[in-house]
């Protein structure tokens, strides 16, 4: 920000980036004019006081899964359903995995990804907060949105309408 003559910003971070801009938001409240948050969360493993997301063992399992099968079509099923048996989708998703990180760079990410904790932090996030979140994701659940909307004093949360069965479903704000 400093490099190009910015003193604030409003800061936007998809799935583990909205974790970083929230500790973005929290060390610097004053270069922040608002948080928006897409596929989030505060926690991406379940803890004893945080019941959302993958458990440990369940974790371990899907790191095994990428170190075993990364530069395949590993995770596609969870990412994008729709297209999860179409040959050219499966192919390109392979394709991304593959130009994007080794199988070990992957795990690396994987495994720090889990280690995000900010629950402490997001009370103390006094900016404006916008929380979206697909209510059907299927990467990271809709139920971790709603926390982080529940514990930001200044967050609406918007769960977002996805097409079901050729209907629009509706989304609660």
């Amino acid at each position: 920000m400093d490099a190009v003559g910015s003193s604030r910003a409003a800061l936007f971070g998809y799935s583990e980036g909205g974790a970083m801009c929230a500790l973005f938001a929290a060390t610097y409240p004053e270069r922040t004019s608002a948080l928006i948050t897409m596929g989030s969360y505060a926690r991406r493993t379940q803890a004893d006081d945080y019941p959302f997301g993958p458990t440990q063992d369940d974790f371990l399992k899907s790191l095994e899964a990428i170190a075993a099968n990364w530069g395949g079509p590993v995770g596609i099923e969870t990412r994008m359903p729709s297209v999860a048996q179409d040959p050219s989708s499966r192919q390109w998703w392979s394709r991304f995995l593959r130009m994007s990180a080794g199988a070990s760079e992957a795990v690396a990410v994987f495994k720090a990804n889990a280690e995000i904790d900010i629950r402490h932090l997001l009370p103390s996030i006094r900016v404006p907060a916008l929380i979206l979140h697909a209510v059907q994701d299927r990467a990271i659940p809709v139920s971790m949105g709603r926390y982080m909307a529940q514990h930001l004093p200044n967050a609406r949360l918007v769960e977002l309408a996805q097409k079901i069965h050729g209907r629009n479903s509706v989304a609660r704000c």
